[in-house]
């Protein structure tokens, strides 16, 4: 069982109570809560949690802040709002953590099972994320991890480390919470992938030993090539990951251009001999790959899923998909009316590495 309620409103105890009304006499049995809120609502992340605990009975919660959340088929961004699911979990099948050193130690509470997966959230300020986001992942049982970053325009919390040092908070599960996972990069490719065959640390100077820009104005078509300006919001680098057997490439900034050397920089560093290929990003290409890779995850299950997660980044939503709402309508068109709560992200987190411009979906089954 899994019980969804989203409010906006003017104030903390306003939202919070309009989600409470939405949710009683529903929670008796649920183990296990969700929380999303937006930055406005940040100074009051203890309180709202407190209440919830107080009228709900459910003592274990997990969640974090983003300048936008979203629930099935809604968005809300930049305005006081709060998603919040409640889930009927096995007992003993969870455990919260609020450091990479607790939830290595989640075994204990998971009466001594592995750590199957695990929901995490990362400050924006943690430099070691993505390396301890490779350590999780490296110690479940799927090598497997699924979350975002928080956004916040003052401060992040990460519930329950709220504003610990450590940078990084979620909840492991065990076997017994089956979670299936996709991720939608938001681009399509153009052209086939490339191998870098000359560079110098993030600017990539040749392309199957053709200069890198030469090879980027062919694959953009000439109206892009006409107006970098606009080639710069709309073209990307894509980073296909070493033994992906589904196609999951990294998408990076291009940086900038040098015209006379032919050069481009790119937003990570580069290494001789990796593959390399274009993406283009824009509305269209947004919606299909959405719409196939939700497609693709519901068609995986065996049974209807019964509630999940969605982090998506910031710079999708209404500013990539051209209306506010749209990207969560396309997701309940497909998978119904799964309740579904999430948060606009900083950056994504899916399987052990972070991620940008992407869309995780991850449902319980």
């Amino acid at each position: 069982m899994f019980i969804l309620a989203h409010a906006r409103g003017g104030d903390w105890s306003e939202v919070t109570e309009d989600c409470l009304s939405q949710i009683r006499g529903q929670a008796a049995a649920a183990s296990l809560g969700f929380i999303f809120i937006t930055d406005h609502l940040t100074p009051h992340f203890t309180d709202i949690v407190e209440a919830l605990q107080s009228q709900t009975g459910v003592l274990s919660w997990s969640g974090t802040v983003g300048i936008g959340i979203c629930a099935t088929g809604v968005e809300y961004v930049d305005e006081p709002a709060m998603v919040v699911m409640l889930a009927d979990l096995p007992t003993g099948s969870f455990s919260l953590f609020d450091s990479l050193a607790a939830a290595g130690d989640s075994k204990a509470q998971l009466n001594g099972a592995d750590i199957n997966t695990a929901v995490v959230y990362g400050s924006p300020e943690n430099h070691q994320l993505h390396e301890q986001v490779t350590q999780l992942a490296a110690i479940t049982e799927t090598g497997f991890v699924l979350g975002g970053v928080a956004s916040s325009r003052s401060g992040a919390i990460l519930y329950p480390a709220m504003l610990g040092e450590a940078g990084i908070a979620g909840v492991a599960f065990s076997n017994k919470v089956p979670l299936a996972s996709r991720l939608s990069q938001g681009c399509m490719p153009i052209g086939e992938p490339h191998r870098v065959t000359a560079c110098d640390h993030n600017i990539v100077r040749t392309l199957d030993h053709k200069p890198a820009l030469q090879v980027m104005q062919e694959e953009m078509g000439e109206l892009l090539s006409r107006d970098m300006n606009r080639a710069s919001g709309q073209i990307f680098a894509g980073l296909p990951v070493s033994g992906s057997d589904t196609s999951e490439y990294l998408v990076r900034n291009l940086m900038g251009i040098d015209h006379e050397n032919g050069l481009i920089a790119v937003g990570d560093m580069m290494t001789e001999g990796q593959s390399f290929m274009f993406c283009r990003r824009d509305a269209a290409s947004a919606r299909t790959d959405l719409e196939r890779m939700v497609t693709e995850l519901r068609d995986s299950l065996d049974e209807p899923a019964r509630g999940g997660l969605y982090f998506t980044c910031l710079g999708r939503g209404e500013s990539l998909f051209g209306r506010r709402n749209e990207e969560m309508t396309i997701i309940r068109n497909i998978l119904g009316d799964v309740p579904l709560a999430g948060f606009f992200a900083n950056g994504e987190i899916s399987h052990n590495r972070l991620y940008g411009y992407t869309g995780v979906l991850s449902l319980f089954v």
